[in-house]
């Protein structure tokens, strides 16, 4: 048996896009909402965190919003990337600066890739 808030959930999680697709900023912000609602202070965390990180000035929006996309590229989230090129585009940021960015996370995952099989032929080498 299913309560209001499970169905509440749902409704607001069914808001995807066409198949195949992006689901969209809209759709997104849906689930998010619907998250918060599900599971407030675990979303009150959440938010705590981004604010925190958000009030410390050692990093300008700019630089903020760059970072977000290179690791949000880097882990392939795609709904997050639309979110954060959301936010760099507000900020003024520029193509040439997003393809900088996700460019250099491009290379740092695969140094990543690379020192992971230097360590399988360790591995390898070890064994037998």
């Amino acid at each position: 048996m299913t309560n209001s808030n499970e169905k509440s959930l749902s409704a607001k999680a069914d808001h995807a896009a066409p198949p195949g697709g992006l689901k969209g900023l809209a759709a997104v912000k849906a689930q998010c909402d619907a998250l918060e609602e599900a599971a407030p202070a675990m979303a009150g965390g959440f938010h705590a965190m981004v604010l925190a990180t958000h009030a410390d000035k050692a990093l300008d929006g700019r630089t903020r919003s760059l970072i977000a996309l290179a690791v949000a590229a880097s882990l392939g989230q795609e709904d997050v990337m639309a979110i954060h090129a959301e936010e760099a585009r507000k900020a003024g940021v520029s193509v040439d600066e997003v393809a900088a960015a996700v460019s250099l996370s491009v290379s740092v995952k695969a140094g990543v890739a690379f020192t992971q099989a230097a360590q399988v032929l360790a591995a390898y080498s070890k064994g037998g």
